[in-house]
């Protein structure tokens, strides 16, 4: 949605020949996102501003030269703001004015071609307008996309992500299928259900309350509404239970575990998976091998788990391996490190010992196992999104979440196996292990 060519925005709205409402309502109805043109002054930010030894402006004061109607920015209806051609590719600018406008930004190039970048943890393929979305088709085409990630920036109403998820479903080549995934965790701050205002069936109870007030059949039950609720709008893998242990060291992720004694959790998360299980889930434990008693934020920095290997089997594992007995498709791994189990200081996703000796041989799990985000600022400040991708498959993970360069991780990965630093059947394995689950799910559908 652009102005008119005047250079005011609120104007443009105003003179356009088009209802702004009734664009946005058709947009959103058809499973599409509202992305606004923030503009500048008075054309080239960077041409305008003078700055000695040809020195790159800052977020802030660019952020001070923009024209953009912050009444419009915060309006419900806008999904993004596509900022200008400033840092042009650099996608990290846009957590500044996420903070400052509370929407997602991404940071794009005036002249509109194809190009994806990274808005907060979705990737968008920039196209003209008349093919945004067969851009993003071919994206999932060319690159075999294993799976999506919806948030509440995607998720504005049930009728609308049907929508979204059919076209996306009907993006994939022939023979595949995607996984549609969202967090749920049954209520509390970091649920969809919670963030949007059409799910509201799972009724806000967060794990913490459920392991306090619920009976086992009550959070099975939960699990199974849970299911039934994301499944008929066409979700078919969810980035939850935590299956970590409760501790006053992290008071705000102890609201998302059910409870900090092993053996009760462990009975409560078999339920809770089985619930999700019957109503025809997928499920992902998380965040092998446990960050409930990390204090720091492991989205920031580099976190330490200092237990014991044998303090860690005697607590953390027990959950972990009931809801993996419980059927459980996938476990995320930590991005934290754990001094007393690896050699280097290391997140646990890109650690074989880990990955491969503790979850895959000790714990006997052979589902998918996935990275915690790779757009998280403890990678994206410490390690280049290509190098913590082969590390983490070289590790043993099969599914890679949120990078935040993906074309570039996706040759990185080639590369990798043409130099011999992969071997070609242990990406061969990890797609198989995908392809079986989707099969076994329902997901994927052989003809």
């Amino acid at each position: 949605i652009e102005s008119n060519g005047d250079g005011d925005y609120a104007k443009g709205l105003l003179c356009s020949i088009v209802d702004f409402d009734k664009a946005v309502n058709l947009t959103h109805e058809l499973g599409g996102v509202v992305i606004i043109h923030g503009g500048d002054k008075h054309g080239s930010i960077e041409n305008e501003m003078d700055h000695a030894n040809s020195k790159k402006p800052t977020p802030e004061e660019l952020y001070a030269s923009l024209d953009i109607t912050k009444t419009e920015i915060i309006s419900s209806k806008i999904d993004i703001i596509e900022l200008p051609n400033f840092e042009r590719r650099q996608a990290k600018n846009a957590h500044f004015y996420n903070s400052v406008f509370l929407k997602p930004c991404m940071v794009a190039s005036d002249a509109h071609e194809r190009c994806e970048y990274d808005v907060l943890g979705e990737k968008i393929t920039w196209v003209k307008a008349d093919t945004t979305f067969e851009g993003f088709k071919q994206a999932i085409i060319d690159y075999h996309l294993g799976g999506v990630y919806l948030t509440k920036e995607n998720i504005k109403s049930q009728k609308q992500t049907k929508k979204l998820v059919q076209n996306l479903q009907a993006s994939v080549v022939s023979g595949s299928a995607l996984y549609v995934a969202v967090e749920e965790d049954g209520g509390g701050e970091n649920s969809i259900s919670a963030k949007v205002e059409d799910l509201k069936d799972t009724g806000y109870v967060t794990p913490k309350e459920m392991g306090q007030n619920m009976t086992a059949n009550q959070i099975y039950e939960s699990g199974k509404t849970i299911a039934g609720e994301l499944t008929k709008i066409g979700i078919n893998l969810n980035l939850a239970p935590v299956a970590d242990l409760a501790s006053d060291q992290n008071p705000s992720y102890a609201m998302r575990c059910l409870g900090s004694d092993a053996d009760g959790v462990a009975d409560l998360l078999d339920d809770f998976v089985s619930g999700m299980r019957e109503g025809g889930l997928s499920v992902t434990l998380k965040t092998f091998p446990g960050i409930g008693n990390v204090s720091a934020d492991v989205t920031e920095s580099i976190a330490e788990n200092t237990d014991s290997l044998m303090t860690i089997r005697d607590t953390n594992f027990v959950p972990y391996a009931s809801g993996i007995q419980a059927g459980a498709d996938c476990v995320m791994v930590s991005n934290a490190a754990y001094s007393k189990l690896t050699v280097k200081k290391v997140p646990a996703f890109m650690s074989q010992d880990i990955v491969t000796k503790l979850l895959r041989e000790e714990l006997g799990f052979d589902g998918i196992v996935m990275t915690s985000p790779l757009n998280d600022n403890v990678i994206e400040n410490n390690y280049t999104n290509e190098f913590a991708v082969v590390e983490a498959v070289k590790a043993g993970c099969d599914l890679i979440v949120l990078p935040g360069n993906f074309k570039e991780c996706y040759e990185a990965l080639i590369t990798a196996v043409e130099e011999g630093r992969i071997d070609e059947k242990v990406i061969n394995t990890s797609v198989r292990r995908i392809l079986q689950n989707k099969i076994q799910r329902g997901i994927l559908v052989l003809e």
